[in-house]
């Protein structure tokens, strides 16, 4: 009997081993939230940390910079500035940006979604704590410009905008916050992450 509670015991290992295995191996090609990627914590991830900069920028598996060119011209320019590395460079495309954004028609605003929301995950791991405040106050001027336009890119946005909440710069995390009330008053905000919930678990 001994023996085989023996075999019992090495057969659950064995089974439990091959179990973790598995979902490790699942979950390694699967984007994570904050600073997760699979079941593995990325390395120094933070805010404005280059390992923040690198996991978002590795996240997208095509490049939305290769613009529509029903894409308004302003907006594309604005958006390509953005991809360059100099924090003066950035800033200036953010403040281009939230001066465009009440000049444009709905339709302009609707094509920037995409592109800008690839754009704002990458803003809010920026090093710089200014680029990190001037993006979540544009997209509190988006948001509120395109209202439940932003229903179908709300689901990948959320997350990181909530997150940026708890942003270790007060400024950057106070304008995160004012951006998600400005856009989700009150319950709407509750409403959302509800949304976000269901779109996820396809419920």
């Amino acid at each position: 009997m001994g023996g085989n509670k023996g075999d019992r015991k090495s057969y659950k290992a064995t089974s439990s081993a091959k179990a973790a295995e598995a979902l490790a191996a699942k979950g390694a090609g699967t984007a994570g939230f904050g600073g997760f990627s699979g079941l593995r914590p990325v390395a120094g991830f933070g805010f404005g940390t280059p390992a923040a900069a690198a996991a978002a920028g590795g996240a997208a598996a095509a490049d939305p910079l290769e613009l529509s060119a029903q894409l308004d011209g302003d907006f594309a320019q604005c958006l390509r500035h953005l991809s360059k590395r100099d924090t003066t460079t950035k800033m200036k495309a953010l403040q281009n940006l939230r001066e465009l954004i009440p000049q444009k028609t709905a339709a302009d605003l609707a094509l920037l979604l995409q592109p800008w929301g690839y754009q704002f995950k990458k803003l809010l791991l920026d090093p710089s704590k200014a680029v990190r405040s001037e993006a979540a106050a544009i997209m509190a001027a988006v948001g509120s410009a395109v209202g439940k336009g932003l229903l179908p890119q709300l689901k990948g946005l959320l997350g990181p905008w909530y997150l940026a909440c708890f942003d270790p710069y007060p400024d950057a995390a106070g304008a995160a916050k004012r951006s998600l009330a400005e856009v989700f008053p009150g319950k709407k905000q509750a409403d959302a992450l509800l949304y976000c919930r269901c779109a996820g678990t396809g419920s």
